[in-house]
């Protein structure tokens, strides 16, 4: 599998999230394995968080903003994504969260080396308010389609954050 050639694309969803959007938006434009497309799902915002990146979307055609058509939460938010913008691989992003230069290019390559990982995950750095780096996970999380499913019905749960699936 050469995962160059399949599509990448990053969803976030986003609510309120004014303070934290555009450095969420610029850690995903600023990777060595461009993604296809980054969008950026508007689950309701009445902050004017648009504001912050409308000079990144008209710089960058990869960049959208996709207005749900009504408030769904998180989890339904990314739902709307997966319906909405069909890709070979999702990278999954907060709308607080900041992805290092290579973390497109380093989970893309585990799964290339691992055919059966459906979701990967791991080497977090976590951040105050101001930037400041508090702690670091140090683990990269492979799971295949048994532990993937051993996660989803909770039965052995692990973090995973920022995952590729």
């Amino acid at each position: 599998m050469n995962v160059d050639k399949k599509r990448a694309i990053a969803l976030i969803p986003c609510y309120n999230s004014r303070k934290f959007i555009r450095q969420a938006v610029l850690g995903l434009l600023n990777q060595t394995r461009p993604l296809d497309l980054i969008v950026v799902l508007n689950d309701g915002s009445t902050d004017g968080f648009q504001d912050e990146i409308a000079d990144l979307i008209e710089k960058h055609s990869n960049l959208i903003i996709h207005d749900n058509p009504k408030n769904l939460g998180r989890s339904g938010c990314r739902n709307e994504g997966f319906d909405q913008f069909p890709a070979d691989f999702y990278f999954l992003n907060d709308a607080d969260d900041v992805s290092l230069p290579d973390r497109v290019e380093k989970s893309l390559l585990c799964m290339e080396q691992n055919p059966r990982c459906g979701i990967v995950a791991g080497y977090t750095e976590y951040i105050d308010d101001n930037g400041r780096v508090f702690g670091k996970g140090t683990q990269m999380y492979c799971l295949s389609p048994e532990d993937s499913a051993r996660y989803r019905n909770s039965l052995n749960p692990i973090g995973l954050f920022c995952s590729t699936v």
